[in-house]
């Protein structure tokens, strides 16, 4: 029941804080339509922002102001429907693919609603242009399933092609879906799934990063992000702050200190659950790729954005990540 209050809530929250008016970012795309730009300039749809590109968000966004008459209703609906294809997944794989008893089911299907849909991520839910990193977060929970049921799924050379393209069509939202490649190969290798697999998917990630990294320009030429590694307190604090910042309103001056003891839990179950391998059960794997996925991003936001000080970890979009770090570190 909390996991749909929260729901509830969060829609109340984009209801009441709606507005037709574009804000941020957003106005760059408008006005590269304006002045000519569509889905037919591929120029265009790769083009770097910052350090993204952000391919499917621009034919949303010129999709939006199409057909829609550029009112960011269509943002809304296709953000919830991010949120709703990713606790549908969960939701699916719990149901058809495990042997839990109903009501752990059942806990566990209202706790990732919990997460997915919580209110802390009022940025997503109150700009339109976060579709972009709702849906690249979809994608990444919906491969990541795929890899670990795996041996489960009947369609396995359709979700070996998803598997193998979520990388690239999540990073054509925000730039860390790349990320997704490394944990789905690390957890296929602990899965021991068939090598032809492991070598389509890593073959599609060189080749897709490739591609995207192809006259890669970064923003901040005389500062580039690799300079952040000659900080690693400074990252460090970043990381618990990211993932802190979900508990600022609940533990006060605490929330650092709860994200810690968090990923040293967290570190300590994947060492447990890689000795006992055969004792560890396929959503137990997914919790743990989508908390390293989340780790991972973390780390590559720092990277980014560290030059801008802690603070840019408090930032309300960076919840979805975090909450789902907090349901999967839970059921671990």
């Amino acid at each position: 029941m909390s996991g749909i209050a929260v729901a509830l809530i969060s829609v109340a929250l984009t209801i009441r804080c709606y507005t037709p008016c574009p804000f941020g970012d957003e106005w760059f795309f408008i006005d590269a339509v304006a002045r000519g730009s569509g889905p037919t300039s591929w120029q265009w749809l790769w083009s770097q922002h910052n350090e993204h590109r952000l391919v499917i968000t621009r034919l949303l966004v010129w999709l939006d102001l199409a057909a829609f008459h550029g009112k960011n209703v269509s943002l809304f609906i296709e953000t919830y429907l991010g949120l709703g294809l990713e606790w549908t997944a969960v939701c699916y794989m719990l149901e058809r693919s495990t042997s839990f008893p109903v009501p752990l089911r059942r806990t566990l299907q209202g706790l990732f609603a919990f997460c997915v849909f919580h209110p802390n991520q009022s940025e997503n839910l109150t700009w339109a242009f976060q579709v972009s990193f709702v849906l690249a977060f979809a994608i990444a929970t919906v491969a990541l399933l795929s890899v670990a049921f795996f041996a489960q799924l009947r369609w396995r050379r359709f979700a070996t092609l998803g598997v193998a393209l979520a990388p690239i069509l999540a990073a054509m939202n925000v730039a860390g879906g790349l990320l997704i490649a490394p944990v789905a190969l690390g957890l296929a290798i602990v899965r021991r799934l068939p090598l032809r697999f492991v070598m389509i998917v890593l073959s599609a990630f060189v080749l897709s990063t490739g591609a995207y990294l192809w006259h890669f320009k970064f923003p901040d030429r005389a500062n580039p992000p690799l300079h952040a590694l000659a900080d690693p307190r400074g990252m460090f604090v970043y990381v618990l702050t990211y993932f802190g910042a979900s508990w600022t309103k609940l533990l006060p001056h605490k929330e650092r200190i709860t994200a810690l003891l968090s990923i040293i839990c967290f570190a300590a179950l994947v060492v447990r659950s890689v000795r006992r391998n055969k004792q560890t059960t396929a959503f137990e794997w997914f919790c743990i790729a989508e908390c390293s996925l989340m780790l991972a991003v973390a780390a590559a936001t720092a990277l980014g954005r560290l030059k801008f000080g802690v603070g840019q970890a408090y930032a309300s979009r960076y919840q979805t990540p975090a909450m789902l770090y907090w349901g999967g570190s839970v059921h671990l």
